[in-house]
């Protein structure tokens, strides 16, 4: 589960070798990719194939809440790291992750 808190956004990211799919749980936001912009809501199903530069931002005035998968998962520590830090946060519910605002 990943959360942005309003008018926050990611960081563009591109996977070179994994596709990914976005599931919007709660919250509206905007997601680019490559230079296409959706509007986004709960519910939403994204795929996107490999090579793809995407960027998340929570446009919205209550959190963007998501989880994604990536296919083939990725290896190493990306994957220890990212495992930890949902791990907190489930564990201690009121931690948010904090990015830069749009």
């Amino acid at each position: 589960m990943y959360t942005l808190l309003p008018g926050m956004k990611t960081r563009a990211d591109i996977h070179p070798r994994e596709e990914e799919i976005y599931y919007v749980v709660k919250g509206r936001g905007r997601l680019v990719l490559d230079r296409k912009v959706y509007h986004v809501k709960p519910k939403d199903v994204i795929w996107f194939p490999p090579g793809v530069r995407h960027q998340s931002f929570n446009t919205g005035s209550e959190d963007l809440v998501y989880f994604w998968v990536l296919s083939p998962p990725p290896r190493g520590k990306y994957v220890h790291i990212h495992i930890r830090e949902s791990w907190k946060q489930w564990k201690a519910p009121g931690s948010r992750r904090r990015h830069a605002k749009t």
